[in-house]
């Protein structure tokens, strides 16, 4: 499985990485990126294999809230994204889970 982490945050990619160490997921493959302009490079150009999912942080240089998922959505518009955000707001979670997000996670 191929992971593109969409993260502006190197400590909370570091945690994640981590994470999926400590899960011994040796068959997923992350990569981190840390600006929409980075995702947008990474998921135009043909990757073999393809990303499965991006995960999301909605609070980006170039980039925020749904303005996130719809640039990913404009470049991939089939790629399951996770949102993953700091922001605890059911509203915002339904909000974001209604562009066509599969699910929205908080850090």
């Amino acid at each position: 499985m191929r992971l593109l982490l969409v993260e502006d945050n190197q400590a909370d990619a570091d945690f994640l990485a981590a994470s999926l160490r400590r899960q011994r997921a040796g068959d997923v493959q992350l990569v981190t990126v840390g600006s929409l302009k980075d995702a947008t490079a990474q998921l135009g150009v043909p990757q073999v294999p393809p990303f499965d999912v991006v995960l999301l942080d909605l609070h980006l240089p170039d980039g925020s809230g749904l303005q996130c998922v719809d640039v990913i959505h404009s470049v991939n518009d089939t790629i399951p994204i996770v949102v993953l955000s700091g922001q605890d707001d059911e509203e915002f979670a339904i909000s974001i889970l209604n562009k066509g997000v599969q699910d929205y996670l908080v850090k």
